[in-house]
């Protein structure tokens, strides 16, 4: 193994999230910056969809985002770094830290494969930080969530009938009022979608801004 005092420095943002958790929507992202003499550049960046319905948890978006990063690493040939992996999941990294057993036999295949590409750099450690530190994955997994159930309410959008009754404010589908500027909605899909920490906008919030 190379020496890691000397190994270049590499650190990885990453994170994931489902919702509903379990069995919804898990998503993923990660930055990973390499040191250049005293400042940090970003050299990639990526998100996307873990799993969905069944098996889809926050956990499995977790361990995505570190895998996803860790290959993206292999495959440019940066396994002679040293790799600083954060998350904001205590589990993630207690578990890849051997500080947590796996018990799951959903995660323990995800755990090999991570704990594996850890192991072929010159050096890593796995370090937890709070979600507002945890920039730009957090954000990255958040609009991956975002976008994609919007673009299945936007083809929703299209069969939905709408009336403005003063500017800003309009009826859909006869029922519904939408607030555009305030970007509300009194349908139940609305208030399903935004239960969260996530604004989405329903079927009838992106006929009225269309219209």
């Amino acid at each position: 193994m190379e020496d890691a005092s000397k190994a270049p420095k590499i650190r990885i943002h990453c994170d994931g999230l489902c919702e509903p958790n379990p069995g919804g929507l898990a998503t993923y992202g990660f930055g990973i910056e390499e040191q250049d003499e005293a400042s940090w550049r970003e050299i990639h960046r990526a998100k996307g969809i873990a799993a969905r319905g069944q098996g889809a948890t926050n956990n499995v978006a977790e361990y995505t985002a570190a895998i996803r990063a860790l290959r993206w690493l292999a495959d440019e040939h940066r396994t002679g770094a040293s790799i600083a992996l954060y998350s904001d999941s205590q589990l993630l990294v207690n578990q890849l830290s051997g500080k947590w057993r796996v018990k799951s036999p959903q995660i323990r295949p995800l755990w090999s494969e991570a704990r594996e590409l850890l192991d072929s750099f010159a050096d890593s450690r796995s370090i937890w930080v709070p979600r507002e530190q945890n920039e730009p994955a957090d954000g990255l997994s958040v609009e991956v969530y975002v976008s994609t159930l919007e673009a299945e309410r936007a083809e929703l959008a299209r069969e939905v009938s709408v009336v403005m009754l003063r500017p800003g404010l309009y009826l859909a589908d006869r029922r519904h009022q939408v607030n555009v500027p305030l970007g509300l909605c009194s349908c139940r899909d609305f208030k399903k979608l935004n239960s969260g920490r996530f604004r989405v906008r329903c079927e009838h919030l992106i006929a009225a801004g269309y219209s």
